[in-house]
């Protein structure tokens, strides 16, 4: 927190909201005068905006400014610091949004064959289909069904190529229920059938 004085005799207060030690904003406050000798600061802050607002009545702005004694600045100071510190709290106490989406993103790879439709997946997550969709969007062009059946061929894939599973027992660890429905589903996606990207992998 920090108060001081400007060049021009205008009390200014700041705070600084931090993450991890860097500053993400301010709260701010400021315009506003003490009441130390009102004759001197007009007298000043008349001469320094004379040439900045040329054929407006500086007099009359600067009389519309509020003077306030160093007890209610240093009050408004400390609302100021309560203020930053609740906000900072928040943000402490609320999931941010990159850890939802790395929750969300792990929940689906480790449990590619438990039922991952998108109202499961809300109330695992205790969000909203809005907010799941809000969230996901950025990672998923066709929505969050091929979202999850992009993992499930992505880790079918990798099944394949690393270990020596048969493909049907492949099928039904990644969420695929049907054989066939598996095989022409990979297919589609990679152009070529499990049978062939492994004896391709093997050659």
């Amino acid at each position: 927190m920090t108060v001081y004085k400007c060049h021009a005799g205008l009390i200014e207060a700041t705070s600084p909201i931090t993450e991890n030690g860097i500053t993400i904003g301010y709260i701010m406050f400021g315009q506003i005068a003490d009441n130390s000798n009102r004759k001197d600061f007009f007298k000043k802050m008349n001469e320094y905006c004379k040439d900045f607002v040329p054929g407006v009545n500086v007099g009359e702005l600067i009389g519309k400014i509020k003077h306030k004694s160093d007890k209610q600045i240093m009050a408004s100071s400390d609302i100021l610091l309560a203020c930053t510190s609740y906000i900072l709290l928040k943000q402490m106490i609320k999931p941010s949004r990159k850890k939802i989406i790395s929750d969300i993103d792990s929940y689906v790879s480790n449990n590619l064959c438990d039922d991952l439709h998108v109202d499961s997946l809300c109330a695992r997550f205790n969000i909203s289909r809005t907010k799941l969709y809000e969230l996901m969007n950025p990672y998923t062009s066709g929505g969050i069904a091929t979202y999850v059946k992009q993992k499930r061929l992505n880790a079918a894939r990798s099944m394949l190529l690393n270990t020596k599973k048969t493909i049907s027992l492949i099928a039904s660890e990644t969420g695929f229920s049907d054989y066939n429905y598996f095989t022409h589903v990979f297919k589609r996606y990679y152009g070529i059938s499990p049978k062939q990207i492994r004896k391709r992998e093997k050659t």
